[in-house]
């Protein structure tokens, strides 16, 4: 998953400056959208999407600075970065105070960084962490095909299981007794005596 965090340590964010809704910045990142007029129907909108705009649809307009904000977090959206130099010297305080009381992130950059390298830096991240996704999930499958094609039992399901996500297994009956377990590093308390006793209580 991509937070507005993991973004701002990007070397594309570099020069970045969070000035407003540093409580926001665990907002996740799933999609990447220039505009120019920030204040239009976002129909189209999916959530999670990071908005990029030099703000000339905001340029001297108090009422659309004052609305943008709380429609944003309203809507579902991650965070906005406003290229600085372009119609803006800084970011508007109505709008740094509204992020703040919305915990919605925003974000300053230079006008010399281009918002191609931005959509290129994040885009080709969250592409890349779905392949890698799509990648385990295959070895998963192919692991458990295995398992199924040589008449595995339950302890050889969760040791696979246990290595393959790097977490401790438990498999239980409906009536939660435990019916095989593999422990990967270290195990809370709670796991441990579930499995010294045979059930989850």
């Amino acid at each position: 998953m991509l937070t507005v965090n993991h973004a701002l340590a990007m070397p594309v964010f570099a020069s970045a400056r969070l000035v407003a809704g540093q409580a926001g910045l665990e907002n996740e990142i799933r999609w990447v959208h220039v505009v120019d007029m920030p204040d239009t129907n976002y129909a189209w909108q999916r959530k999670g999407i990071l908005l990029l705009t030099t703000g000339y649809g905001l340029y001297e307009n108090p009422g659309r600075q004052a609305a943008l904000i709380p429609k944003l977090a309203s809507e579902g959206f991650a965070g906005l970065v406003l290229a600085v130099g372009h119609y803006f010297d800084a970011m508007p305080a109505i709008m740094k105070e509204q992020a703040d009381v919305h915990q919605f992130p925003i974000i300053e950059v230079s006008s010399d960084l281009l918002f191609i390298e931005v959509t290129e830096a994040i885009l080709g991240h969250i592409v890349n962490n779905q392949y890698q996704l799509l990648q385990q999930s295959t070895r998963i499958n192919e692991a458990l095909t295995r398992l199924v094609l040589e008449d595995a039992n339950l302890d050889d399901l969760a040791k696979t299981l246990a290595q393959l996500l790097q977490r401790s297994i438990t498999i239980e009956s409906p009536s939660f007794r435990i019916l095989a377990s593999a422990q990967v590093g270290r195990v809370d308390d709670a796991r441990r005596r579930s499995v010294e006793n045979g059930r989850t209580t």
